[in-house]
């Protein structure tokens, strides 16, 4: 945590405690269903640090749909809802520079 921005530039995945969801394992198989959730994730993550935090909540709601328990895609959203400008549908805050102060 802290107050100094800073970007991340990986996101490493390839640890045992990233569990998709059984059911879409059946459906995609398991690394098709992995890159599906993979591609969501950094596609929400690219509209969040866009500003377009509409785009970015759906897409990181569906990683979670792959990822159920997904620390940081949880994180992401709470952040968002955290500091949305509109208190009903997630807006980036109107000086959003791409970033914002994490408390991990």
């Amino acid at each position: 945590g802290g107050k100094k921005p800073f970007r991340v530039y990986a996101d490493d995945r390839s640890n045992l405690w990233l569990k998709i969801h059984p059911r879409l394992v059946e459906i995609y198989g398991a690394e098709a269903a992995y890159e599906q959730f993979s591609k969501t994730f950094h596609e929400g993550i690219d509209n969040f640090i866009k500003g377009d935090w509409p785009t970015a909540a759906r897409k990181l709601e569906g990683a979670l749909d792959f990822c159920p328990k997904d620390v940081p895609t949880k994180l992401l959203l709470k952040a968002m809802r955290a500091h949305s400008a509109d208190g009903v549908a997630l807006t980036a805050p109107v000086n959003w520079k791409g970033f914002h102060e994490s408390e991990v």
